[in-house]
């Protein structure tokens, strides 16, 4: 994707951008933690603001009371994943750290390879706007959509 054709998508406006999967289930999640252990990302959790250990499948971190928070590190960007409900995956970003080719480059091949490790459909979308969807990558395509 090009910055020059998707510079508005991150134009400030005072809200967050999610990257979500839909309709996933307990083993696409533990396939996500697999794929994020296996990457060279920066990877944080914790449960009430404190340190914790990432548990190895999903279903213990759905178990755990409090709140749970995955931050991973792509190049400059912070994505956070709260684990809402096992029926969605969603990271949200601070559109503001994308502010050029290069983070653009590095959001666009985290989405391409999760979207290739989950065989699912990875949407940038509005903070808590799924029907906004901004751009998607698409694992039967290969390639990521730009939504003008």
């Amino acid at each position: 994707m090009d910055w020059e054709q998707a510079r508005n998508i991150w134009e400030r406006d005072g809200s967050l951008r999610d990257l979500c999967v839909l309709d996933t289930t307990l083993a696409d999640w533990d396939n996500l933690l697999c794929f994020l252990r296996e990457s060279h990302f920066q990877l944080s959790y914790s449960i009430d603001g404190r340190p914790s250990t990432l548990p190895v499948r999903a279903s213990d971190t759905f178990r755990e009371n409090g709140s749970r928070l995955l931050v991973c590190r792509v190049g400059r960007i912070t994505l956070n994943c709260h684990f809402f409900c096992p029926e969605e995956i969603e990271f949200d970003l601070d559109p503001l750290e994308i502010d050029g080719q290069a983070e653009l480059t590095r959001l666009v091949q985290f989405m391409s390879e999760m979207g290739c490790r989950l065989k699912k459909e990875v949407l940038l979308t509005g903070e808590n706007c799924p029907d906004q969807v901004l751009c998607s990558y698409d694992p039967e395509v290969g390639r990521i959509q730009f939504n003008p």
